[in-house]
C-alpha cells in the first residue's frame, strides 16, 4: 500500500477546498510539530530512559490526524 512521493503537484492546494492561507497555517503547524518531535527524540538517543514514548505518540498522533480528510466539499 506504497504510494508515490509527489514533489510537485500544482492542484494539491485547489483538491483540499481550503484557502491557500488555511493551508500554509495546517502544514507549518505540522512542521513545528515535528521538528519539536525530532528534538525530543535527539535528546531520548543520548538519554533513553527520558521521554521513551513521546516520539512513536506524537507520529501516530499526526498519522491519525492526517490520515482523516477534513478536505470535502459541504
Amino acid at each position: 500500500m506504497e504510494k508515490e512521493i509527489k514533489v510537485f503537484n500544482s492542484n494539491h492546494v485547489a483538491k483540499g477546498w481550503k484557502p491557500y492561507a488555511v493551508h500554509w497555517l495546517g502544514a507549518m503547524r505540522y512542521a513545528v510539530i515535528l521538528i519539536g518531535t525530532g528534538l525530543i527524540v535527539s535528546v531520548h538517543a543520548f538519554i533513553p530512559f527520558f521521554l521513551s514514548n513521546v516520539g512513536s505518540i506524537s507520529v501516530k498522533r499526526l498519522h491519525t490526524e492526517m490520515s482523516l480528510c477534513k478536505c470535502k466539499p459541504k
